[in-house]
């Protein structure tokens, strides 16, 4: 074989890899932000919002034990010596 034959010879083993490389890019490309295709942001409907808020003050209602929470913090000087002994 002469050199323009290998020359000939290598570019296309040169062009067959950017081919495959080019296929694995375009096959990955959809999995990452990264890859520059962004996607926009999801909607939510309204009656999922209205859900997701009423389970959230439920969870919150069972936190703070219960409808009846006050915010008021009791401090010390509001404590009754009468209390303390029940």
């Amino acid at each position: 074989m002469n050199i323009v034959e290998l020359l000939k010879a290598e570019r296309d083993k040169a062009a067959q890899q950017v081919d495959s490389l080019d296929s694995a890019i375009k096959a990955l490309s959809g999995l990452s932000s990264a890859g520059g295709s962004a996607r926009g942001r999801r909607t939510m409907s309204a009656a999922a919002r209205a859900r997701i808020s009423a389970s959230q003050r439920a969870r919150w209602a069972r936190t703070r034990g219960g409808p009846g929470f006050s915010r008021r913090l009791h401090s010390s000087s509001q404590i009754s010596s009468s209390s303390l002994l029940h």
